[in-house]
């Protein structure tokens, strides 16, 4: 985009040091994940309606030392749908999961015009949330009779929290899971004939809004697909302790200066695996 500024990623030891980092440091923006969707959200000046209502932010913007919180989740999760062909106005949907992505999933899918149900490992979690957002909640052992009958299903769990590992699914029906990567579900919808939307096309069309908000300016998308399907390879990143003098320059950026390895080795595991 010509424009002259850095993205990198940031581990921080707890959820005020973001807040502190961002007004420090400062920085234009942040994309913020889990654990700290929900537990950023009381040290922000503002947050938009739909991230209240989510009860979750993944996207704050640093306003001249006001930090304002955004979603931009659940615009991912009905985008990468409808850019596959599904039409979400006709559709019923479920949703796995009850966590601050699965809720992203359920508000985008029912501002859509979806029928949503919600299903959760704890029920009570999945009831909450579906009150909250005017959908269904249904139970684990509902779930072999009621899949045949939908057209959609969204899982925001972990890649190895499979909920359907003895559920049939239907050939045609749309899959999208939220993890990057092949899971097990993926693995099974493949299988079985199913329309599966891959969870990278949800975290391009969540960027694409969040940059807008960092940079005045949509990316090229292009660009974006390409960078995304490119593979990280872990011996070139640049990983910094706070107070190295590269801090600025890393990939990795740890406020725990005395547990930089250990946080840098698990960042990799997580993002490209052993």
């Amino acid at each position: 985009m010509g424009i002259n500024a850095r993205y990198l990623r940031i581990r921080p030891a707890h959820v005020s040091q973001i807040v502190d980092l961002m007004r420090a440091m400062p920085l234009a923006g942040a994309n913020i994940t889990t654990p700290f969707k929900a537990d950023v959200m009381p040290h922000l000046s503002w947050i938009a309606p739909e991230a209240m209502a989510i009860g979750g932010v993944n996207v704050v913007v640093n306003d001249g030392g006001r930090l304002l919180g955004y979603n931009t989740d659940y615009i991912g999760a009905a985008r990468s749908l409808a850019e596959a062909g599904c039409e979400l106005g006709r559709c019923r949907s479920l949703v796995l999961g009850a966590g601050p992505a699965a809720a992203a999933a359920a508000y985008g899918l029912r501002a859509a015009g979806a029928e949503v149900y919600v299903a959760n490992r704890t029920h009570g979690r999945a009831a909450a949330l579906a009150r909250r957002l005017g959908c269904c909640a249904v139970r684990v052992d509902e779930l072999r009779g009621l899949l045949p009958q939908l057209d959609v299903l969204v899982s925001a769990l972990r890649a190895d929290a499979n909920m359907l590992h003895d559920v049939k699914l239907r050939p045609g029906q749309w899959v999208l899971d939220a993890n990057y990567k092949r899971s097990p579900l993926l693995e099974q919808a493949h299988a079985k004939g199913c329309r599966v939307v891959s969870g990278r096309r949800w975290l391009l069309h969540q960027a694409l809004p969040a940059i807008e908000q960092f940079c005045g300016g949509l990316p090229d998308m292009t660009a974006l697909e390409a960078a995304v399907e490119r593979d990280v390879d872990c011996r070139s990143l640049v990983v910094s302790g706070m107070s190295d003098g590269s801090a600025l320059r890393a990939d990795l950026l740890v406020v725990d200066v005395a547990n930089v390895k250990a946080i840098a080795d698990e960042e990799i595991r997580c993002a490209i695996g052993d």
